[in-house]
Parts: structure tokens; C-alpha cells; sequence
């Protein structure tokens, strides 16, 4: 929300009384977030290539749902 009200620079003074732009701190804080949380996404298989190293047995007598055939591949 802040980036989309202040934008994504910011203009600055510098000591000797000049401007100078430059990124805003949000979208700096904004990256290193959503990169977190693509970190988390891998760990818990949420991305395409983590779900590739994923092992997951279906228990017998159970349909796999759509979300379960799309997760594994099929997509029929």
C-alpha cells in the first residue's frame, strides 16, 4: 500500500544540499519478503520444481481429486 501511494523512489537530500533518487525502502522490503516466502514455498513442495523431489503415496481406496491429479502432473 505504500509504495502504491508514495511510489516506488523517493527523492532525497544529501548533506551538501543536493537531490539525488532512489528506491523506496517498501520495495526494498517488498523483495526481501516475497523472497521468503518463495523460500517457504519450496520447503513445503509449493512450487512446480519442489513438488518433483515430493513422494506421495495415495491411500488406497481414496479418488484423487482434481487439485491432486493437478498437483501430481496429470492434467487430463
Amino acid at each position: 500500500e505504500t509504495v502504491k501511494e508514495e511510489g516506488s523512489y523517493i527523492t532525497q537530500v544529501n548533506k551538501s544540499g543536493g537531490e539525488y533518487t532512489t528506491e523506496h525502502p517498501a520495495v526494498k522490503a517488498r523483495s526481501r519478503y516475497w523472497k521468503e516466502v518463495e523460500s517457504m514455498a519450496r520447503q513445503f513442495g509449493l512450487t512446480p520444481s519442489a513438488r518433483t523431489g515430493l513422494n506421495v503415496k495415495n491411500p488406497e481406496g481414496r479418488e484423487m481429486s482434481a487439485l491432486d491429479q493437478i498437483l501430481r502432473g496429470g492434467r487430463n
